[in-house]
């Protein structure tokens, strides 16, 4: 089949075929006030900050995130390989759909070229087995 499509073991017909990458760290997501600055602890070689007007949303290396901050630590990241138009349809749908439909719980978010996952670690084997079983691939 041409394209992102493709079938899964039991020869159902999968929407798209991804490629997942995981990151080899341990991250958290911080919440902060709307009105604080962006604080100097976030980094690594991963990092996402977004403000909106009700929050501050940092997701960081775990290790760097101050334990008096409102935070949810513990999670692995899974990285859709490869850099999809900004219009394209269906991506972030096709990898999350798999690991809704296994009862897993997720935080997802995407920039300008790739679109992240980050799952509880407790949870990463279960979200993995899930893309597998849909016919994606995660390295």
């Amino acid at each position: 089949m041409a394209g992102p499509w493709g079938r899964t073991r039991d020869g159902g017909v999968v929407s798209m075929v991804l490629t997942f990458r995981l990151h080899p760290g341990h991250y958290a997501i911080a919440v902060l006030r709307a009105d604080e600055p962006v604080p100097g602890w976030p980094g690594g070689d991963f990092m996402a900050i977004v403000r909106t007007a009700a929050e501050l949303t940092i997701v960081s290396d775990e290790a760097r995130v101050p334990p008096d901050v409102r935070q949810q630590r513990g999670l692995r990241c899974i990285e859709i390989e490869g850099s999809f138009a900004l219009n394209s349809v269906g991506i972030v749908a096709a990898a999350t759909r798999p690991i809704a439909e296994a009862g897993i719980s997720l935080f997802a978010f995407s920039t300008w070229s790739a679109d992240c996952l980050l799952i509880s670690d407790i949870d990463l084997n279960g979200a993995v087995r899930a893309l597998r079983t849909v016919g994606h691939i995660v390295r």
